[in-house]
């Protein structure tokens, strides 16, 4: 978009390096702190991330590309629920 203002491709402040926006098609990064939620840009029928890792929470979910079910671990356990969200198989002591 040409918007007329000028944008830094990157920042750096403190020591650190701030970038906006990166495509990068190969990476080796040989240490990685995450503390957030990564999601596919695929989807399911239902509009949900086909993988889903919760960092925070230490959850994992793996869905069915249709309208299928959806698979969950944690900690805690593991959950298998169908394409309704009616839960076939726990294992442990799971909450989601």
């Amino acid at each position: 978009e040409v918007t007329g203002q000028l944008r830094a491709p990157f920042i750096v402040q403190g020591g650190q390096v701030f970038i906006n926006y990166a495509m990068i098609d190969t990476a080796f990064i040989q240490n990685l702190v995450l503390g957030m939620t990564l999601r596919s840009s695929a989807v399911n029928a239902k509009g949900q991330p086909l993988l889903e890792i919760n960092i925070p929470a230490g959850m994992l979910t793996l869905r069915s590309a249709g309208a299928g079910g959806s698979s969950t671990l944690n900690n805690d356990g593991l959950v298998v629920t169908d394409e309704g969200d009616v839960v076939r198989t726990q294992v442990g002591k799971l909450t989601l």
